[in-house]
């Protein structure tokens, strides 16, 4: 089985978060089990230059996106045995960050565009299935079925989309259906792309890939439900025997620590941090996105209480400006 495996973060190149971490360790999983896989992401900024040394230029060619035609280079890097491909186009991919800018719907169209695009450069490699991976490429599997189901080169490519987090969905105004997207008016549908009078990526993916998987058994129950679905409940349940759920896992290096390393590395922290060296005092740590739906106002409600007690708490990370002040 050969799978592209299309994602826009992944270790040790960049990560901003957990999809970085899966995309980093899935694709050497997957290969243990005998499947040949190869992934594709942008050529960040952030992407440290020194792991793109030995990157060899696969290609240049055009990328259609409505009216636009976008140049793009395909760079090839094989790292500890898997093949990585970058797309690089310096407008799109030469920023500060990865999302967060104006034109995300715009850059992440090029991405998922591109993805396509660059396949037939791909040498004898000729994936049966692309794997895409939360709303930045949902756009795969719609651009798929309008532009490159007909051609023979693409008729039996498979498509599977995976939920990570279905809080973001690339929610975008309605003029980039046809202006960023090509698309006609006809998929301006409550059946298709359209989502309370915009544009939803995310509903794309889920909507017309093959099959849709999200990160456990778990989400892909709550998801199908008002509360957990985000406005998209009832397209997943329209989906949902094409759903599946399987459960992220640890990735074997980071499960190697034993209980004298986590007391050593509780000291050094400690210490790093200029807190106060003691065994006896837990250190409570938290690393994430500051954002509302990682729980943040029930920490609040507490924090206070929870800074009577003898413990010492660290908190590590960037996002809304209303939890980074508070915190």
């Amino acid at each position: 089985m050969k799978i592209l495996f299309a994602i826009t973060e992944a270790e040790p190149f960049i990560k901003t978060g957990g999809l970085g971490i899966v995309g980093g360790s899935l694709p050497f999983a997957l290969q243990e089990q005998g499947v040949e896989i190869r992934v594709i992401m942008p050529k960040h900024q952030g992407i440290n230059p020194q792991l793109l040394e030995k990157a060899q230029v696969r290609a240049t060619f055009t990328v259609p996106l409505a009216w636009r035609r976008q140049e793009c280079t395909l760079l090839e890097l094989i790292y500890n045995n898997i093949h990585y491909y970058f797309l690089d186009n310096p407008y799109y991919f030469a920023r500060s960050q990865c999302y967060g800018d104006d034109d995300e719907g715009e850059q992440y169209a090029f991405f998922s565009r591109g993805v396509l695009e660059s396949i037939p450069y791909m040498g004898e490699f000729k994936p049966d299935i692309l794997h895409c991976h939360d709303w930045h490429t949902a756009l795969i599997p719609v651009f798929w079925r309008a532009f490159y189901g007909q051609d023979l080169f693409y008729h039996n490519l498979k498509t599977l989309f995976t939920i990570h987090n279905l809080k973001y969905q690339g929610i975008f105004p309605a003029d980039v259906l046809e202006d960023v997207l090509g698309l006609s008016w006809d998929y301006f549908t409550p059946e298709k792309l359209e989502f309370r009078g915009n544009i939803n990526y995310m509903k794309g993916g889920i909507l017309y890939s093959d099959l849709v998987s999200t990160v456990s058994p778990t989400y892909a129950e709550e998801i199908q439900y008002s509360y957990f679905g985000e406005g998209l409940d009832g397209v997943i349940r329209k989906r949902k025997d094409s759903l599946v759920g399987i459960l992220n896992g640890i990735p074997p290096r980071e499960k190697a620590f034993k209980l004298e390393d986590k007391v050593k590395g509780k000291r050094e922290q400690q210490q790093k941090l200029g807190l106060k060296v003691n065994k006896n005092i837990p250190v409570l740590c938290i690393i994430s996105r500051l954002v509302e739906q990682k729980g943040l106002d029930l920490l609040l409600h507490v924090i206070d209480e929870i800074m009577t007690k003898n413990i010492q708490l660290v908190i590590m990370g960037t996002g809304e400006k209303i939890y980074e002040e508070k915190l």
